[in-house]
């Protein structure tokens, strides 16, 4: 069973500011979620027993600032 994920580059964007000194940052943004819904889906196992699991289907991603490092 395959479960989409978003995954992959986005474009991340230098700054300059000039405040006394020279400042260059970079904003980097990652692949978030932008939307999922609850799917539901009932596996077979070896044993010939059903199981039922639920999950987010990811539905769309969208380039998001990325969270900050701990």
């Amino acid at each position: 069973m395959q479960v989409p994920m978003c995954q992959g580059r986005c474009e991340s964007e230098p700054s300059v500011v000039l405040r006394g000194d020279l400042l260059v940052t970079q904003k980097n943004n990652c692949c978030r979620t932008r939307s999922s819904v609850n799917k539901l889906v009932t596996l077979q196992c070896s044993d010939l027993t059903a199981r039922s699991f639920s999950y987010q289907h990811v539905t769309g991603c969208d380039c998001k600032a990325c969270d900050p490092l701990p």
